[in-house]
Formats: C-alpha cells, structure tokens, sequence
C-alpha cells in the first residue's frame, strides 16, 4: 500500500490529486445509494406481505401515519418514494460514469502531453535512438495503462466498501442468516 501511494504521489500533480479526492468521495456516495435502493426494495416486498408489520415497524421510530392496511395511499406514496429513490441514483450513477470518463481522459491527455514535450524537449542524437514504436508505446498506452492502474484500485475500494455495507445491512437485518450465508 505504501508503494501505491508513492506512485501517486509521482504520477500526479497536487492540483489532480485534489480531483482525485473529490472523485473519491463520490466513489464512496455510490454505494451508499446502491445499498440503499436495494434496502427500499426489500421494504417494499415487506409492506406488500406483512403491510401491518411494516406499520407496527413505522409506529416503533415515531413515524406518525394516519393509514390503515387496506387503504391504498400508502401503498402509492410507498411505490412513488422508491420509484423517485431509484430515479435520483441512476441520475447520479450516469453523472458519476460521465465524471468519471471525463476526468480519466483528461488525465491521460495531460500525462501523454507532457511525456510527449519532454521526448520533443532531447536534442536529436537522444531522439534518434528510440524507435517510433517504442515512443508511440510510451506517450499513448503506456500513460494509459498507468492512469488505468489507479482506477482499477478505484473501482476495487468501492466494490469492496458496497461488499461491506451489504454485509452489514445485512447483519442489521437478521444475524443468524447472514452469518450462515457468509459462511457458505
């Protein structure tokens, strides 16, 4: 881990790593809400099946509802809260993949263009030893393949944070059985 760390702190600027803060925390807002209109899901099949226990489980945390089970209007603001719930978080989904395409291409741009200037920057005897193959390798895939790499650690962090809110959202809801599915 300490070896990943000197690497960004090489590869980036303090100006992109500040972006790279902000992209992180919104890599840590998307499974949060990914865990969340999963859990609206669950509470609605809940109210669908037991509609008296989902209220006693309303009445519990002080929610004041003046519904009884056979009136429908709950059963519609329920659909239409989960329905706008799951519309907010594939909004924010489709800005975070455009955020994120966008800044990993900026990035590339950025480092290849630098790599290019200093390749442009030796005197020619320098130059004339590399081969057009190894410099097109260099400025554009290989710049690519390292802005790829801390990505990739990216995306490994958020789907391991969305693993553990699973899990723990799961052991909220019943002990017994996540344990048991955990363990096989």
């Amino acid at each position: 881990m300490k070896d990943f760390f000197q690497k960004f702190n090489i590869v980036f600027s303090k100006k992109e790593k500040i972006y790279f803060l902000f992209y992180l925390i919104f890599t840590l807002l998307v499974p949060i809400l990914e865990v969340l209109s999963l859990g609206s899901i669950v509470g609605l099949i809940y109210f669908i099946l037991e509609p008296d226990k989902f209220l006693f489980f309303l009445n519990n945390f002080n929610f004041k509802f003046s519904f009884n089970s056979e009136n429908n209007d709950l059963s519609v603001l329920i659909v239409f809260t989960i329905a706008l719930a799951f519309l907010f978080k594939n909004l924010i989904l489709v800005f975070y993949g455009y955020v994120e395409s966008k800044f990993r291409n900026r990035l590339v741009a950025k480092k290849s263009t630098k790599l290019f200037k200093t390749y442009i920057s030796l005197n020619y005897i320098n130059f004339k030893e590399y081969k057009k193959s190894e410099l097109f390798n260099s400025i554009i895939l290989e710049v690519a393949r390292v802005i790829d790499f801390f990505f990739s650690m990216l995306i490994i962090f958020r789907e391991v944070f969305m693993i553990a809110l699973l899990v723990i959202s799961l052991l909220f809801f019943n002990v017994f059985y996540t344990l048991l599915l955990l363990l096989f």
